[in-house]
């Protein structure tokens, strides 16, 4: 098959057109071709839905596909999704020079053959720490079409942590005017003796239209944006901006070093409550299933210490600290999943009791994920 500037895209189906005009923008700045777009089944390159999106339980749908190139080309699939993995096996079975952003002069030509592929699991995630190192916008989306173009469908954003807040929450404006910067950042390894930083401040963080134009970015290419909002663990740079979510800290700063800090949230109300009114907001930016408040790495050496903390122990009539994180996020489960949302966390949120209706990513091997 040889594509040339005269061919037609055409498209039948349900979302069908969307990816077809995608494909068309993809192939454009190598080939210099503005190759049509039409609905029927009568070009060059057919794109063809043979059903709705029906999502499963937890929000996936079938990606399968069939692609046939002959004298012309078959993408078959049974929704958008799967036509969008389509288009990426077709992207690459032409010469390399496609994927360059300016015009090659090549002969775009492909062998014929048939492709028939649906994914062996359904979570093919890929995450970005924009908390440590900040990316723009524009970087994340050169993210996501690298993610679309294996065929992966997760996009999880690292938003929080010790060392930066970065995505703008209305209510509470300190996260991103105070949590978005720190002061400096360490040079080399957290363990390196005598420790150096570089002594630049440095910020960043996303507003509520640039986490919109991320997010439909990624829903165009059919890709699940999953948002990661710390608790009750690395949460320096939220408590810096309000230091009434720590254990009674003095002149907290945002974290300039890696490693674990051992500031955590305290386990007030009012804490849980300012929360959840942060993950509402994260809510209405992300339409995803699945909210992921990180849970790992809380050391409770602060909880142990603390009085209050040790009387909401006693009240809540619970054995430990591992148990009242349990509680923390029980809490915010809830919350989302009110929103009609599932939480996810990393698997240290098993330790005291996994919360009803949570998610396990178990980082620390495979162990956690199969309990």
């Amino acid at each position: 098959f040889l594509l040339d500037p005269d061919h037609k895209i055409s498209w039948h189906g349900e979302g069908a057109d969307q990816i077809a005009f995608l494909l068309a923008e993809y192939l454009r700045p190598a080939t210099g071709f503005s190759l049509p777009v039409e609905y029927g089944t009568g070009g060059d390159i057919q794109l063809v839905s043979t059903s709705s999106a029906q999502p499963d339980l937890a929000g996936f749908v079938d990606e399968s596909y069939q692609l046939v190139i002959n004298d012309s080309v078959t993408i078959t699939a049974p929704n958008s999704s799967g036509l969008a993995r389509g288009i990426q096996t077709f992207r690459q079975l032409l010469p390399a020079g496609i994927f360059k952003n300016t015009i090659q002069l090549n002969s775009w030509i492909m062998p014929c053959v048939v492709v028939q592929e649906a994914p062996r699991v359904r979570w093919r995630g890929q995450p970005l720490d924009v908390s440590r190192h900040f990316f723009s916008v524009k970087e994340g989306c050169n993210f996501i079409d690298l993610l679309a173009l294996h065929r992966l469908n997760i996009f999880h954003i690292h938003l929080t942590d010790d060392q930066g807040w970065r995505i703008e929450i209305k209510k509470y404006p300190r996260l991103t005017e105070i949590g978005s910067v720190r002061s400096s950042t360490l040079i080399g390894h957290n363990n390196d003796q005598p420790q150096r930083f570089d002594g630049i401040t440095y910020g960043g963080y996303y507003t509520q239209e640039d986490i919109r134009t991320i997010v439909n970015y990624a829903s165009a290419r059919h890709i699940i944006v999953v948002p990661e909002i710390d608790m009750p663990g690395h949460t320096a740079a939220a408590i810096a901006a309000y230091p009434e979510l720590g254990n009674q800290v003095k002149d907290f700063q945002v974290r300039c070093h890696w490693g674990v800090s051992q500031h955590i949230h305290n386990a007030e109300n009012q804490t849980i409550e300012f929360m959840k009114n942060v993950l509402s907001e994260v809510m209405d930016l992300f339409p995803g299933t699945f909210i992921h408040i990180g849970g790992d790495e809380a050391p409770k050496d602060e909880w142990k210490t603390n009085q209050r903390v040790q009387q909401k122990i006693t009240q809540l009539g619970i054995k430990n600290e591992e148990e009242l994180q349990t509680w923390f996020l029980g809490q915010i489960a809830h919350h989302i999943a009110a929103g009609g949302r599932r939480m996810i966390g990393w698997d240290e949120i098993l330790e005291g009791g996994l919360p009803e209706g949570a998610a396990v990513m178990s980082w620390r091997g495979e162990a956690g994920g199969l309990m």
